[in-house]
């Protein structure tokens, strides 16, 4: 009984882990993407206020 506990655990464990690193792999390029298009459009404005 008590192993097979210690066994639900440690599945619950491993597939919670999974989950965070799936998580994390398609959040990375989201953010990255994000953070692309911020720097892109404070270049942009940049740019627009050299002109005037």
């Amino acid at each position: 009984m008590f192993a097979l506990f210690f066994l639900y655990a440690l599945i619950i464990a491993v597939a919670v882990f999974v989950l965070k690193l799936i998580l994390w792999i398609l959040l990375i390029p989201i953010l990255w993407t994000y953070f692309t298009i911020a720097d892109a459009i404070d270049r942009k404005k940049k740019v627009a206020r050299q002109r005037k």
